[in-house]
């Protein structure tokens, strides 16, 4: 049985020593709170402030396995160096193994994300035997990226934890890369057109979606171009943003008929980066089908 565990619902953090201090009070007050640790330096920091206090902490060990963006590879004997200094700490609970595979962003189709997949099982599987030789037997290993989570490998059952993010909501990256429909796009930026600008060579909407309400992402992403996808509105693309503003013109750069665009009306753009764009919001609105609102969100903030 696969446990899901949110990624907004408990905390991961690499330690850094002028993190620990805030880390030591949320490890007081919450009820489960984790630090990922994946070199020998966090480790020493880490085991010299467990000492003093009374609560144990929970730590996993970040594994690489292929991303190369962190973690420490799990045939090298650093990892079971980290793993030794931590069991060896009595207010220290080694809760588990962890790896992001952040390279599936970058795979070309289904079957090369399905090889990330099982590679990351596999070296994972390799990590938890090796510290199981020493009398560490991990309760929890996982893998995380929502390309690789949404779509699952049969391997991927012999693992206790995914970690997808992004699926919650998807976004057009996902949906290019195969991992969900259109209309799957749970995200979706509203913005107004404010202004109708008619002079030759520049006939263009303006628009109060700048890139503080969308993000630069996703430029060149699209066959049509633009910063998102409008949504029913094939022939328009968002061309360009300031902070504030933005400027939609035709996909094929044909005459614009402002009379379909009225002043005070509204677009919606499906975000290339959901993560990247719900940053950029204090509050999310939850419509239901009928496009009614039927709640607000509003996101935990700070790191």
């Amino acid at each position: 049985m696969i446990s899901m565990i949110y990624c907004w619902l408990v905390h991961y953090q690499h330690v850094a020593k002028s993190y620990l201090g805030k880390c030591a009070v949320l490890n007081e007050k919450l009820t489960q709170f984790h630090l990922m640790v994946d070199q020998m330096q966090h480790v020493d920091v880490l085991v010299q402030l467990a000492t003093q206090r009374a609560k144990k902490w929970s730590v996993f060990i970040s594994v690489d396995c292929g991303y190369h963006r962190e973690g420490v590879p799990p045939d090298q004997d650093e990892m079971m160096e980290m793993a030794r200094r931590l069991h060896q700490c009595q207010n220290i609970n080694i809760q588990g193994l962890y790896t992001h595979n952040g390279h599936s962003y970058y795979a070309d189709g289904k079957s090369d994300i399905v090889g990330i997949a099982d590679n990351a099982v596999n070296e994972l599987l390799l990590a938890h035997e090796r510290l199981k030789s020493i009398g560490v037997n991990c309760e929890t290993y996982g893998l995380g990226s929502t390309p690789v989570c949404l779509q699952p490998t049969e391997s991927m059952r012999k693992l206790t934890e995914w970690h997808p993010g992004c699926y919650v909501i998807n976004d057009l990256q996902q949906h290019m890369l195969g991992g969900c429909k259109m209309d799957e796009i749970a995200a979706v930026v509203l913005t107004q057109i404010v202004g109708h600008y008619k002079s030759s060579g520049c006939q263009h909407l303006l628009v109060d979606c700048g890139w503080t309400a969308l993000t630069l992402q996703g430029q060149g992403k699209f066959p049509s171009g633009g910063y998102g996808s409008i949504i029913n509105h094939p022939g328009l693309k968002l061309e360009s943003m300031t902070q504030e503003l933005g400027k939609v013109v035709s996909v094929d750069g044909s005459p614009l008929n402002f009379e379909e665009y009225p002043i005070g009306s509204t677009l919606r753009i499906y975000p290339y980066h959901a993560c990247a764009t719900c940053s950029m919001h204090s509050v999310y609105y939850v419509a239901n089908s009928k496009d009614d609102i039927v709640g607000e969100w509003k996101p935990a903030r700070g790191w």
